[in-house]
């Protein structure tokens, strides 16, 4: 399997596209995926493109890392996406039949700015707890159940929250064994804040999103 390659789209014998591709597969690629991969290209013209989108993964002893970003400019605006994925956990037995991941925290961020329109993502999670990725811990009834640890999100369109999220992920003292259910999402409505839990703010930004005609 080729670990480098490089790419080319020529019109009229000019150059008008670009791709490269590098990988590190480890030793078990078939079975947990490459150590390490980028991948960027280009469309247009190689210097200051017009159109770029860059990609890159790598699975450390301590760390996966997802990160991404895209960008559309003309002569009179630009469109720029990103976003960033750390999970910070523990690996064993990568290449066997144990292999388990066992994250303790992960930071999710990501903006979309397009012309007077930005919006931002934020999502912390830490200390985490009885969560494991793997074989068996994913096919047990519940797997999720006994998940503990904290969530701190922000939603921000133009530099202010839109919707705010923070609190325990370990289920609650309710009766319906599922975890998160303390989280606390605040968000305003009608011109009022309102702090409640998942199940009411996803019916409520529903309705913000999808107003009634």
């Amino acid at each position: 399997m080729p670990t480098n390659a490089t790419g080319s789209v020529t019109v009229s014998g000019k150059t008008v596209a670009g791709l490269k591709f590098n990988m590190t597969p480890g030793d078990c690629l078939n079975t947990a995926g490459p150590t390490a991969l980028t991948l960027s290209g280009w469309a247009g013209r190689e210097t200051n493109a017009p159109a770029k989108l860059d990609l890159a993964y790598a699975w450390t002893e301590k760390d996966v890392l997802l990160s991404g970003s895209a960008q559309y400019a003309t002569t009179k605006e630009k469109v720029d996406a990103s976003m960033k994925l750390n999970v910070t956990g523990t690996t064993s037995d990568r290449c066997g039949a144990a292999f388990t991941f066992t994250p303790t925290r992960a930071d999710l961020t990501g903006t979309l700015d397009i012309p007077s329109h930005k919006t931002e993502l934020n999502v912390y999670l830490r200390d985490l707890s009885n969560l494991e990725f793997s074989e068996k811990a994913m096919s047990a009834p519940n797997a999720l159940d006994r998940i503990g640890g904290t969530v701190n999100a922000a939603l921000s369109f133009n530099g202010k929250a839109v919707v705010t999220a923070f609190g325990p992920l370990a289920d609650g003292n309710d009766m319906d064994l599922q975890p998160g259910d303390q989280v606390k999402f605040r968000y305003v409505k009608s011109g009022k804040l309102v702090e409640t839990d998942f199940r009411t703010a996803e019916k409520d930004l529903q309705e913000i999103a999808n107003p009634r005609r």
